[in-house]
């Protein structure tokens, strides 16, 4: 009975861990996207401010990015180093929390 208990114990901080080096990963990633795009920013008129977008908005700007239906020297580089999912991710934070 130990033995059970321990090996579900194992695998609880093992999915408690993925989880939270994704949130963690996340993070990082709204990070980079606020060093430009923070709130308030309206000095450098060609980088426009995200924080009125929905999730919705900024995911779909971004995978457009991404997949060169919108052109930008910048953004096309760096959303191409993100998965879908992180994208998705990264607009539902940002959307949440501005």
């Amino acid at each position: 009975m130990k033995i059970i208990q321990i090996i579900v114990m194992i695998f609880f901080l093992s999915i408690c861990k993925t989880a939270f080096a994704d949130q963690a990963r996340i993070l990082i990633l709204v990070d980079l996207c606020n060093s430009c795009h923070r709130s308030g920013v309206g000095l450098i008129p060609a980088i426009p401010g995200i924080d009125h977008l929905s999730a919705e908005q900024i995911e779909e700007k971004v995978k457009d990015y991404k997949y060169g239906n919108e052109q930008s020297t910048i953004m096309q580089r760096i959303s191409k180093g993100f998965t879908d999912i992180e994208i998705e991710n990264i607009s539902k934070y940002i959307a949440k929390n501005d």
